[in-house]
């Protein structure tokens, strides 16, 4: 109980001022988020910015357990995410992968005016990598099928 009570938060609170002073003074950020499954359904979100040095920065918003697949409802995490953060006006992007659940899915966020892009957020871009990945995989199956036939 220590451990949890008193040592992480030591560790964990400067991190979070950070992250907390990053998010209020940058202009626009992107999300990436990603669903998780095992035993239970978990939604990670990240979010991704330039500070004012142009570095770049990147934090680990959430990790939730969430009850379903459902885009209602990995969408509605996503939006309590971002307005718990109070980030909603500085949202440009959101990057997730090919899942359902995604795909359209920034649609149901309501939509707000990134004040630093001048445009209706969120814009809603598949992950390149997991594509690849994807394709990659479908590949190794599709030969590994044939070889057998031959």
């Amino acid at each position: 109980r220590k451990i949890a009570n008193k040592l992480i938060p030591l560790y964990t609170q400067p991190l979070e001022d950070r992250m907390k002073r990053d998010l209020d003074t940058c202009e626009a950020l992107a999300l990436s988020c990603d669903l998780w499954s095992d035993k239970k359904l978990c939604l990670s979100v990240e979010v991704h910015l330039l500070d004012d040095n142009w570095a770049h920065k990147s934090y680990h918003l959430d990790f939730i357990e969430v009850e379903s697949k459902k885009r209602s409802v990995v969408m509605g995490a996503i939006q309590d995410i971002i307005e718990r953060n109070d980030i909603a006006d500085k949202v440009f992007s959101i990057v997730a992968d090919n899942g359902s659940e995604f795909q359209r899915g920034s649609e149901s966020l309501r939509v707000v005016t990134c004040k630093a892009m001048g445009m209706a957020c969120p814009v809603s871009l598949a992950c390149h990598a997991h594509m690849i990945n994807l394709a990659v995989k479908d590949a190794v199956s599709t030969a590994q099928s044939k070889s057998h036939e031959l």
